[in-house]
């Protein structure tokens, strides 16, 4: 796309736990925690939240999509993020699988 807002720019064709996505809905970025600035969230639909980003997303006719893939599809980076922070709790023998720890 070419008109792209700079919250698409940042995070699209990146992988992301569900939960940081709700914290993009909140308007803090999922990787610092820190607040995105109203510029950086500029065309936003007003009371974008947690609950409502995936249907949001960057704010009107946004074109881009939040996906779910399959596990095996994920980054090993972005697994032990996910892992470190808490959002993901795997058994060991997954945690060994995909070599998160």
């Amino acid at each position: 796309m070419r008109d792209s807002r700079p919250f698409c720019v940042k995070y699209m064709n990146q992988y992301f736990h569900f939960k940081e996505v709700e914290m993009m809905g909140e308007g803090d970025d999922p990787l610092t925690g820190i607040d995105l600035d109203d510029e950086f969230l500029k065309g936003r639909i007003k009371g974008t939240n947690a609950s409502n980003i995936f249907v949001n997303r960057g704010g009107w006719n946004c074109g881009h999509q939040f996906a779910p893939v399959a596990l095996s599809m994920v980054p090993q980076d972005v697994l032990r993020r996910a892992f470190e922070k808490g959002y993901w709790q795997p058994g060991t023998e997954i945690l060994e699988k995909y070599e998160v720890v």
